[in-house]
């Protein structure tokens, strides 16, 4: 592995002496396409860790919809579409999109389900 020298975000040298860079505080625009990090950490709950269905996630956003209007608030997502296309708006730094096609390859019954006979074309981000 090569290991370089210490240099600054422009790629000029770093004196060895001199202290770690100051982090710079988080912008409120950090958080687009989100909007907010309540809305960032919504979509990572419901898409990643929960893995809720596009319906389900309806009804919810139907259902949390009903009590927030009478207060003039507004839902982070208002149905899954929107969900999924603020998340395929997410910045992964330049990473593009990649597709494999898979099938099932084991032993069949004689009366297979018919996703033992399907291909299955799959999207994903490899960083």
């Amino acid at each position: 592995m090569f290991v370089g020298e210490p240099c600054d975000s422009n790629g000029g040298p770093l004196d060895p002496e001199s202290p770690p860079p100051v982090a710079k505080p988080k912008d409120v625009m950090d958080w687009i396409p989100y909007g907010s990090c309540v809305a960032f950490e919504l979509a990572d709950f419901i898409y990643r860790c929960n893995q809720m269905s596009a319906g389900n996630f309806n009804t919810l956003c139907k259902l949390w919809g009903a009590t927030l209007l009478p207060h003039d608030d507004t839902l982070p997502f208002s149905n899954h579409s929107e969900l999924c296309r603020t998340i395929n708006k997410t910045p992964v730094g330049g990473v593009a999109w990649e597709t494999i096609s898979l099938s099932y390859s084991g032993l069949r019954p004689d009366d297979a389900p018919s996703w033992m006979e399907s291909t299955y074309e799959i999207w994903f981000r490899d960083p």
